[in-house]
Order: structure tokens, then sequence, then C-alpha cells
């Protein structure tokens, strides 16, 4: 209907729609909405990659993130949240600390707090614990209940006692 009733050309009309999809599993949808967009900003590019990363389609997500890149279009804290949520779902270890560094070095974006706990829940699902703790005790912002608990379920996981017992005592 929105399509139909010309609104389709709106861009945050457009940004909705693709959320819909994207969220709903509609992956094929949300991608013709955003091909047949006349003009996409970074809102767009980070709906499609997010949609793509709910739904385990990460090489889309690094595609998309590449193409927003040479489109001239800058990521911004909600891009690289969609992109290092793809990496911690698909194992991307590597992809994802590149991506962090990048975000900072490259794009001048400061990681929050969704960026970190997205690289400490990356690092725990594959054992690296010791690193994820280093990495909190590194960051710049104070962490929340979502990112210790990442950790300690990354400890519980792989049976990190000491490293447990030390988040505890913060």
């Amino acid at each position: 209907a929105v399509l139909v009733n010309g609104f389709g050309l709106d861009l945050a009309n457009s940004n909705a729609l693709m959320n819909m999809y994207g969220k709903g599993g509609h992956l094929v949808c949300a991608r013709k909405v955003f091909d047949r967009m006349w003009k996409r900003n970074e809102i767009a590019f980070s709906t499609m990659m997010a949609g793509y990363g709910m739904h385990g389609k990460c090489g889309e997500v690094f595609e998309l993130f590449d193409k927003m890149v040479e489109a001239g279009e800058r990521p911004d804290g909600v891009t690289f949240t969609a992109v290092l949520s793809a990496c911690s779902h698909g194992g991307f270890i590597d992809k994802g600390r590149e991506y962090l560094k990048m975000m900072e070095v490259r794009f001048g974006v400061k990681p929050g707090l969704h960026h970190y706990t997205c690289m400490v829940d990356m690092l725990g699902r594959v054992g690296q614990v010791e690193e994820a703790e280093k990495l909190i005790l590194r960051m710049e912002v104070k962490p929340d209940e979502a990112l210790w608990g990442a950790l300690l379920g990354a400890c519980k996981t792989h049976g990190k006692l000491e490293v447990t017992e030390r988040v505890e005592e913060r």
C-alpha cells in the first residue's frame, strides 16, 4: 500500500518499510525496497545491514558496509552496532576486532556500550573470556548489567572460574 500510493519514494517511509520487512525475516522484500530507493543514507544502509545480521546473513552485512563506504556514506554508531552484532553471531572474531578499530581510527566514531557488549559477546562465544575482560577494563564507558552478564555467561559456558571471581569482586 505504501508503494502503490506513492509514498515509497520517501526516504523515511522506505527505511521504515525495510525495517519492518527485515525484522519479520522478509529479507528479499526489504532488499527490493533498498534497491529501488533513489537515495540512500546511512540509516538505509544500517537498516538493511541490521536485517541481514539479525537473520545470520553476515556476508551480506559486510558487502553492504563496503558499498556504503564506496557510496560516500559515513558509518555511524548504529551501523557499527549492526556490523559488530553480525560478527558476533557469525563468529567472525578477527573481522570484529578490525571493525572496532576501524570505527575509531578511520571513521572517528567512539565505541559505546552496545559496541563493547557485542565484542564481549563475540569473544565470550569462542572462549576468549580473558580478552573480553581486558576489553571491559580498557573501556571509557561504564559497564552495565548486560555487559557483565555477557561476560559471566561466557565464564559459565567455558568454566572460567577465576574470571568469574574477579568480576564478582568488581
